[in-house]
C-alpha cells in the first residue's frame, strides 16, 4: 500500500511531467514551422468572423485560434501551444480518472501511455477539431466515472457541460455521449443513479449549452452535416462497405506501440494472482468508455456505409491505455512494467523528434517544401505592396486558396477578410456586396502561367491581372519556389489613387 508521502511524490512527478510535455510541444515544433499550418490558417480565417458555426466545422476551434492570435500575436506558436495544452489536459483528466482505480504511480503511467498513440503525439501541432476533441473525450469520461462512483450533482452538471461544449468542437462528441448514456441504462448498478434528478439536470444543461449551435445548424439547413456526409464518402454497395470496415480495422493498427508497451509490461501469472483485479465497477465503465465509441463507429461503417478517416479516430484512443492497464492488471511498482515504461518514454521522445526532424529534413530528401514552409509573410508583404500601389484605402478582402488567402489575412498589415475559393456561401463574412464596394485581391496557384486563369476571368471579368509572384520557400533546401498569381478587383467607384 502506497504511503501518503509516496502518493504526494508521485503526484508532484506527474505535474512536473505535464509541465515538461506542455513546454516541449508548445515551444519546439514552432521553431521548425515558419508559417502557420493549413488547418490553423483555415481556422484563423473563420475565427476573425464570430459565427455560431462554419461551413466545415462547429466554431470552437476557430474561436480559440482567434483568441490566441489576439493574445500571442502572429506565427505558428499562437496555434501550436493550443495543441500542447489539449494533450496536457487530456493526460491530466485520464490521470485523475485512473486515480479512482489504481495507485498514483500506476495512474501516471496509464495516462503517459497515451504518448504511444500517433494522434496524441506526432500529429499534435496541426491544431484542428480532432486535436481539440481529445480533452473533451477525456474530461467527459472523467466526470462520467465520478457520476457513476459518487453520483454528486456537480459530477452530472460538469458532464453535461463538457458534452454541450463538445458539440462546438466536432459532432463525434455525440459518440461518447451515447456511450455514457448506454452504460447508465445497461448497467444495473449504474441505473440506480438515474433515480436521482441530477442526470436529467446534466442532460438539460448539455442541451442548453449546445442550443445556439443546434439552432445555427437548423438555420443553415445542416451546412456542416452536409460537409460531414460528403467527407465520409458513403459506400453504396456491400463490397465497398466491407472495404470500409477493413480500412477502419487497418487504421486501428496505429495502436500497436501501445499494445507492445502493455504486453511487454504486463505482470507474470504469479504476480497477477498476488495483485487482484481492480473493483468490477472500475473495469466496466473503463471498458465502456474505450469500446463504446469504437463500436458505434463500426456500426456507422457497416449500417450507414460511412468511410472513416484515420484522423477521426484520434479521440477514440483516449481511454484505451487505462482500460489496458485494468485488463492486464498492470502495476507500475512491478519490475516488469519497466519494459513497458521504456516503450512509453521512447515513443514520447520519438514522436516529438520525428516531427521536428521531418520538418527539417524532408525538403532536402523530397525536393519539395512542406506547407508549414510556405512563404506566408513574404506573400502578405507583396500583396500589401501591390494593393498600396493601387489605392490609399485599406485592403478589406483577399480571395484565394486556403493557405495563400489565410496567410495573407494573418500576416498582412491590413488584416483583410479571407474568402476561400471565392465561395460566398462558405464565407458569408465576405459577401459579394462588400467586395463590390471595397474591391479585393485575388490569388491563385500560378504554376508556369503568367496570366489570369480562364475560370477566374469568367467569374470575375473585372479582375485585372497584376503579376505572378515567385517566392522562395522558407527552407534551406533546394525546392521549387511558390508561384502565386495576383490580380486586383477594383471597387465599384474605382481606386482612390495615392497622393
Amino acid at each position: 500500500m502506497a504511503t501518503s508521502q509516496t502518493t504526494q511524490h508521485d503526484s508532484r512527478l506527474a505535474y512536473l511531467c505535464l509541465a515538461v510535455l506542455l513546454f516541449a510541444w508548445a515551444i519546439l515544433p514552432p521553431l521548425t514551422m515558419p508559417n502557420i499550418a493549413l488547418d490553423a490558417a483555415e481556422g484563423l480565417i473563420w475565427g476573425r468572423n464570430f459565427e455560431l458555426g462554419y461551413a466545415k466545422h462547429p466554431p470552437l476551434q476557430a474561436w480559440l485560434l482567434e483568441a490566441t492570435h489576439l493574445i500571442f500575436g502572429k506565427g505558428s506558436f499562437a496555434h501550436v501551444w493550443l495543441s500542447a495544452l489539449c494533450i496536457v489536459l487530456t493526460h491530466f483528466a485520464v490521470w485523475r480518472a485512473a486515480l479512482r482505480f489504481v495507485d498514483a504511480k500506476t495512474a501516471f503511467w496509464a495516462s503517459a501511455a497515451l504518448q504511444t498513440i500517433y494522434f496524441h503525439n506526432y500529429a499534435l501541432p496541426e491544431f484542428n477539431p480532432n486535436v481539440l476533441q481529445l480533452p473533451i473525450f477525456a474530461f467527459a469520461g472523467l466526470f462520467a466515472i465520478d457520476a457513476f462512483q459518487r453520483g454528486r450533482a456537480r459530477d452530472w452538471l460538469l458532464l453535461g457541460l463538457v458534452v454541450g461544449i463538445g458539440i462546438y468542437v466536432k459532432y463525434s462528441a455525440a459518440l461518447l455521449a451515447l456511450t455514457i448514456a448506454a452504460f447508465f441504462l445497461a448497467d444495473s448498478e449504474a441505473r440506480r443513479r438515474l433515480a436521482l434528478p441530477w442526470p436529467y439536470a446534466g442532460a438539460i444543461l448539455a442541451l442548453l449549452v449546445a442550443a445556439p449551435h443546434l439552432y445555427w445548424i437548423y438555420e443553415t439547413g445542416g451546412q456542416t452535416l452536409d460537409y460531414v456526409a460528403a467527407r465520409a464518402q458513403i459506400a453504396p454497395t456491400a463490397v465497398e462497405r466491407a472495404e470500409s470496415v477493413l480500412e477502419l480495422l487497418a487504421n486501428m493498427l496505429i495502436g500497436l506501440p501501445l499494445l507492445l508497451a502493455l504486453m511487454l509490461g504486463r505482470p507474470k501469472k504469479a504476480d497477477r494472482v498476488a495483485n487482484p483485479a481492480p473493483a468490477p465497477n472500475g473495469r466496466r465503465i473503463a471498458y465502456w468508455l474505450m469500446l463504446g465509441p469504437l463500436v458505434l463507429t463500426l456500426l456507422a461503417v457497416v449500417i450507414a456505409g460511412f468511410r472513416i478517416k484515420a484522423a477521426w479516430l484520434a479521440p477514440l484512443w483516449v481511454w484505451t491505455p487505462l482500460a489496458g492497464f485494468l485488463l492486464f492488471r498492470i502495476s507500475a511498482d512491478q519490475r516488469r512494467w519497466r519494459i513497458g515504461a521504456g516503450v512509453v518514454v521512447a515513443m514520447t521522445v520519438l514522436g516529438l523528434g520525428a516531427y521536428i526532424g521531418n520538418n527539417l529534413a524532408r525538403p532536402y530528401i523530397s525536393g519539395k517544401a512542406m506547407r508549414v514552409q510556405f512563404p506566408g509573410q513574404a506573400l502578405a508583404d507583396n500583396v500589401d505592396r501591390i494593393w498600396a500601389s493601387q489605392t490609399t484605402q485599406p485592403l478589406r478582402v483577399v480571395i484565394g486558396p486556403t493557405l495563400a488567402a489565410g496567410s495573407v489575412a494573418h500576416y498582412s498589415r491590413f488584416e483583410p477578410l479571407a474568402r476561400v475559393d471565392d465561395d460566398e456561401q462558405a464565407n458569408p463574412w465576405a459577401p459579394d456586396t462588400l467586395i463590390a464596394d471595397t474591391g479585393a485581391i485575388i490569388l491563385w496557384d500560378a504554376g508556369d502561367a503568367e496570366a489570369l486563369p480562364p475560370e477566374i476571368n469568367a467569374r470575375r471579368p473585372d479582375a485585372i491581372y497584376v503579376e505572378t509572384l515567385t517566392l522562395p520557400q522558407q527552407t534551406g533546401a533546394d525546392t521549387p519556389p511558390a508561384r502565386i498569381g495576383v490580380a486586383v478587383l477594383p471597387p465599384r467607384d474605382g481606386f482612390q489613387q495615392p497622393g
